[in-house]
C-alpha cells in the first residue's frame, strides 16, 4: 500500500506556486547537452526529460513550443541520475537546475536564443494533515538548512 505524501519540497515556477506553499529558495533552470555532440535548431532538437509528472519537461516543452523549435522527446527517466546519464551520453538537451550540470556537459549554446533563463523556487507544501508543531518544526530545520540560499 502507498503511504500518503503530506509534505514535499517542489520546484515550480512561479505560476504553480500557491499561497500555502513556503519558499526555500530560488534557481535558475540551464539548457544542458554533452560536450561531446551538437545540437542545430535547423534540425529536430531530442529532448530528455523527467517524467511527466515532473514540472521541468512541461517548461521544456513551453519553451521550445514558445520558439518554435522542432523537438522530440528522446528518452524520459524518473530520476535526475538517469536525465544526466542519458544527456552526457549525448541522446539529447535537457532542462535541469545549473548546478546540477556535470563535467561532461556543458549549456547548449543554441539555447541563448530563447533568452533569460526559466527560474523556479523551491517551496514547501503540505497536504495540512500533519500537527502544526511538526510542520513548524521542519521549515525551522529545512531555513536551517539552507541558510545560503536566496
Amino acid at each position: 500500500m502507498n503511504a500518503p505524501i503530506d509534505m514535499v519540497i517542489l520546484p515550480l515556477e512561479q505560476a504553480m506556486i500557491l499561497p500555502t506553499d513556503v519558499g526555500l529558495w530560488e534557481d535558475e533552470l540551464i539548457w544542458v547537452k554533452s560536450r561531446e555532440r551538437d545540437y542545430p535548431l535547423d534540425q529536430a532538437v531530442p529532448l530528455v526529460t523527467f517524467s511527466p509528472k515532473c514540472t521541468y519537461p512541461e517548461a521544456a516543452i513551453n519553451c521550445l513550443n514558445e520558439h518554435s523549435i522542432d523537438y522530440y522527446v528522446s528518452m524520459q527517466s524518473p530520476s535526475l541520475s538517469g536525465v544526466r546519464d542519458i544527456v552526457s551520453s549525448g541522446m539529447g538537451v535537457t532542462l535541469i537546475n545549473r548546478g546540477l550540470m556535470t563535467e561532461d556537459q556543458c549549456e547548449w549554446p543554441e539555447a541563448k536564443e530563447f533568452g533569460v533563463p526559466i527560474k523556479v523556487k523551491f517551496v514547501v507544501r503540505t497536504t495540512g494533515r500533519i500537527p502544526q508543531s511538526l510542520y513548524s518544526l521542519v521549515l525551522e530545520e529545512l531555513k536551517d538548512f539552507f541558510p545560503n540560499k536566496p
